[in-house]
Protein backbone atom coordinates (compact mmCIF):
# COMPACT_ATOMS: atom_id res chain seq x y z
CA UNK A 1 0.00 0.00 0.00
CA UNK A 2 1.83 3.34 -1.02
CA UNK A 3 0.58 6.30 -2.67
CA UNK A 4 -1.19 5.04 -5.50
CA UNK A 5 -4.15 3.58 -2.96
CA UNK A 6 -4.44 7.91 -2.23
CA UNK A 7 -7.57 9.05 -4.15
CA UNK A 8 -8.75 12.72 -5.22
CA UNK A 9 -10.62 14.31 -2.12
CA UNK A 10 -14.40 13.35 -1.34
CA UNK A 11 -15.47 16.41 -2.99
CA UNK A 12 -19.12 16.42 -0.79
CA UNK A 13 -16.28 16.87 2.12
CA UNK A 14 -14.87 19.34 0.20
CA UNK A 15 -17.86 20.92 -0.29
CA UNK A 16 -18.92 20.75 3.25
CA UNK A 17 -15.41 21.96 4.80
CA UNK A 18 -15.91 25.25 2.30
CA UNK A 19 -19.66 26.44 3.99
CA UNK A 20 -18.12 26.07 7.38
CA UNK A 21 -17.01 29.83 8.30
CA UNK A 22 -14.69 30.35 10.77
CA UNK A 23 -15.49 32.90 13.67
CA UNK A 24 -13.21 35.54 12.10
CA UNK A 25 -15.03 35.19 8.82
CA UNK A 26 -18.47 34.99 10.61
CA UNK A 27 -17.63 38.52 12.24
CA UNK A 28 -16.67 39.63 9.35
CA UNK A 29 -19.92 39.12 7.57
CA UNK A 30 -22.11 39.99 10.32
CA UNK A 31 -19.94 43.36 10.90
CA UNK A 32 -19.04 42.74 14.39
CA UNK A 33 -16.31 41.72 16.40
CA UNK A 34 -14.99 37.90 16.90
CA UNK A 35 -15.97 38.25 20.79
CA UNK A 36 -19.83 39.38 19.58
CA UNK A 37 -20.01 35.83 17.53
CA UNK A 38 -18.22 33.85 20.68
CA UNK A 39 -21.21 35.12 22.50
CA UNK A 40 -23.82 34.43 20.08
CA UNK A 41 -22.60 30.76 19.66
CA UNK A 42 -21.87 30.31 23.87
CA UNK A 43 -26.04 31.65 24.21
CA UNK A 44 -26.99 29.42 21.71
CA UNK A 45 -28.12 32.28 19.21
CA UNK A 46 -25.94 30.91 16.51
CA UNK A 47 -25.62 27.36 15.79
CA UNK A 48 -21.45 25.95 15.45
CA UNK A 49 -19.68 23.18 15.52
CA UNK A 50 -16.56 22.16 16.80
CA UNK A 51 -14.02 21.00 14.66
CA UNK A 52 -10.82 19.86 16.26
CA UNK A 53 -10.47 23.18 18.79
CA UNK A 54 -12.38 25.86 16.80
CA UNK A 55 -15.39 26.96 16.41
CA UNK A 56 -17.22 27.03 12.57
CA UNK A 57 -20.53 28.36 11.12
CA UNK A 58 -22.39 26.87 9.08
CA UNK A 59 -23.41 29.21 6.19
CA UNK A 60 -26.69 27.99 6.50
CA UNK A 61 -27.13 28.49 9.71
CA UNK A 62 -25.78 32.08 9.15
CA UNK A 63 -28.13 32.79 6.48
CA UNK A 64 -30.80 31.75 9.17
CA UNK A 65 -29.71 33.31 12.25
CA UNK A 66 -29.16 36.74 9.39
CA UNK A 67 -32.76 36.29 8.37
CA UNK A 68 -34.51 35.64 11.88
CA UNK A 69 -32.59 39.37 13.12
Amino acid sequence: MGFESISKPNTQLVALVTQLLTIPETATELKVSHWTVRNLIKDKKLPATKVGNQWRVSVSNLNDYINQS
